[in-house]
């Protein structure tokens, strides 16, 4: 048994290799856990979470603040398959109230 030092939570000997080593770590794990869309889902686009943009696929996710994520709010590249206008670029940056997941994933077409 480990006890980690601090908390004084204690691990068995092979659960250790599978714990955050810092809090750091630990938050970073989470914070990757409770990403709310994949690489690969299929959405619905609204800009401000109200002007429907179009359908697409999520290319990226990001937490650099140049496209509109943060370290705990990230960002989705959306590439679209259907616009609602044609002023719509091919691909766009949302955040996670701009978009709603459809029930027909990438994957299962």
């Amino acid at each position: 048994m480990v006890v980690e030092e601090g908390t004084n939570i204690g691990y068995c000997r092979d659960c250790v290799q599978w714990q955050p080593q810092s809090p750091e770590e630990q938050g970073l794990q989470f914070l990757m856990n409770t990403i709310p869309f994949s690489v690969g889902d299929f959405v619905e686009c609204k800009t401000g979470g109200v002007l429907y943009d179009g359908d697409g696929v999520v290319e990226e996710v990001s937490f650099d603040l140049r496209n509109g994520g943060t370290p705990v709010n990230p960002a989705f590249r959306v590439k679209f398959t259907e616009k609602a206008y044609s002023q719509v670029p091919d691909e766009l940056w949302f955040t996670e109230v701009c978009l709603k997941r459809k029930k027909e994933n990438v994957s299962a077409r």
